[in-house]
């Protein structure tokens, strides 16, 4: 997805949201403060949702966020187009309010990852056109900024990454969230596990000498007191 973005906002927000995990009201809520620009990371302190900024959803939250390389050299460019600012919001509109995302994705990616792959018009804009509406299907389907959250648990998870450790990147309060929530087992892994279980069972079924059955004669011995003439208990 992000290679077929070409807006410079655009891209850099889907890294952090895709890359960092960061959510769509963190994102909205950035500014250029909570940036160190030497150790790499972001400091999560607020949000902004509905135009109105306030604490992260939960106290685990809010943290400091380390950078990948990549996603720190697409923020240090768009810095650098605006002139290296270190106060204010770090993506904002003309009048210096935090942008809002919904509009981001209506603006610069849904007619990118939504138009018509003979004529480039969006679906919206697609009825009086004489051939049939066909979206491209070399690029990913657009499931929302929280799926960008979700998508990076899984993927953390195919690479083997702990679940401990995915639960804080992600900042979870605790790793029944992330387990339950963001991390989604896909087909190869569940048929890799099942292979994997089949050979061990075999492997030590193949160790193990077969054992035959036998009958034990179970006797009982007599009481050696001369004066019990009985069985012994």
């Amino acid at each position: 997805m992000l290679g077929a973005i070409t807006n410079e906002i655009a891209r850099v927000i889907i890294a952090l949201a895709g890359y960092v995990g960061l959510s769509k009201s963190e994102i909205q809520g950035l500014t250029w403060e909570a940036y160190d620009t030497e150790k790499g990371e972001i400091k999560v302190i607020s949000g902004v949702v509905n135009g109105k900024r306030g604490d992260p959803k939960t106290k685990a939250r809010k943290a400091n966020v380390p950078l990948i390389p990549s996603v720190r050299e697409l923020l240090d460019l768009y810095r650098l187009r605006l002139g290296n600012p270190t106060t204010g919001v770090m993506f904002a509109r003309a009048i210096g309010t935090p942008l809002d995302l919904h509009n981001v994705f209506a603006r610069r990616i849904d007619p990118v990852l939504n138009a018509c792959e003979r004529c480039g018009k969006v679906k919206a804009k697609h009825r009086r056109e004489d051939h049939e509406f066909r979206r491209r299907q070399d690029l990913a389907e657009w499931h929302g900024w929280h799926a960008f959250r979700r998508g990076l648990g899984s993927n953390l998870n195919d690479l083997g990454v702990l679940d401990l450790t995915i639960q804080r990147i992600l900042r979870h309060s605790n790793v029944t969230t992330t387990r339950k929530s963001y991390i989604h087992h896909r087909e190869h892994q569940v048929t890799a596990a099942w292979g994997s279980s089949k050979r061990g069972s075999k492997r030590r079924a193949g160790g193990r000498k077969q054992r035959t059955w036998k009958p034990r004669m179970i006797t009982r011995k007599r009481s050696t007191d001369a004066g019990f003439r009985g069985r012994s208990p």
